[in-house]
């Protein structure tokens, strides 16, 4: 098995980043935890802050989420930046416009127009490009079909498919069909918690997921290295608890993946 890099995307911790970014940065290292996803948007304008801190721990950015207020013509230059000072190429969209999406009708053909104009510029940059699902993302018609097949079906293939397995679950979305049908286009993962009882609330280790085979599939059909947990909806739990309790949870998938 190719090595696989774990990570955690840092909405997870939001509230404790945001108050004190260093020193949680450090509790997610403490975790074992080998790499961070940022959301480009809630830093700061110092980023060598946070790439002093990563370095510090041994962390890597295993790349940043970025709204698309962030990669308009007149933002986009200051984003590269704040993205190689990261350290990190990969340039994850965060999400379309969805008030477009349901005012203009041909909005998602637009959007997507343009993340292809963005692959074509970026990738001559060396930055890699990929588009991160919502629940709205699956909710969406558009050529008949979702949203997010549209997107994925109309770029390059290797724009990545940065799956969100929850998301894709809370808007009737299929993780393991996705995966399956678009081949080698998922390098990054979003491992985050689906059931039809809590929702988005539930963890991963109480979805309505068989994570094994999906696991399996993601690395060995989708061309996954980077796979990261995330959980937003809060609930009664603690943040970093969940955190370090999904880790643990995904060690061991891996090891009964690489066993089996």
């Amino acid at each position: 098995m190719k090595k696989i890099n774990l990570g955690l995307q840092i909405y997870s911790v939001r509230e404790a980043f945001i108050d004190d970014p260093v020193g949680t940065l450090k509790r997610i290292a403490t975790m074992g935890y080998e790499g961070v996803e940022l959301n480009f948007g809630a830093l700061e304008e110092d980023f060598q802050v946070y790439k002093n801190a990563l370095d510090e721990y041994n962390l890597s950015c295993f790349g940043a989420v970025v709204s698309w207020h962030y990669l308009q013509p007149d933002t986009l230059s200051d984003t590269l930046k704040g993205l190689t000072a990261l350290g990190t190429n990969n340039f994850i969209i965060g999400s379309v416009n969805p008030s477009l999406i349901l005012s203009e009708p041909d909005y998602p053909k637009k959007a997507v127009d343009y993340m292809n104009t963005l692959y074509e510029s970026l990738s001559k940059e060396g930055f890699h490009i990929g588009y991160h699902n919502h629940a709205f993302d699956f909710e969406s018609r558009y050529d008949g079909k979702s949203l997010y097949e549209y997107i994925i079906e109309n770029t390059p293939d290797n724009f990545m498919m940065v799956l969100d397995t929850g998301n894709a679950q809370a808007g009737g979305g299929n993780p393991l069909e996705l995966v399956r049908k678009f081949p080698n286009r998922t390098p990054i993962m979003h491992l985050k918690g689906y059931s039809s009882t809590q929702q988005l609330l539930s963890p991963v280790w109480d979805s309505d997921t068989d994570w094994e085979t999906l696991i399996d599939e993601a690395l060995n059909v989708g061309g996954a290295r980077i796979l990261d947990i995330e959980f937003g909806t809060r609930g009664d739990y603690e943040p970093f608890e969940r955190a370090e309790q999904s880790l643990n949870w995904l060690k061991n998938k891996l090891n009964n993946i690489k066993n089996s």
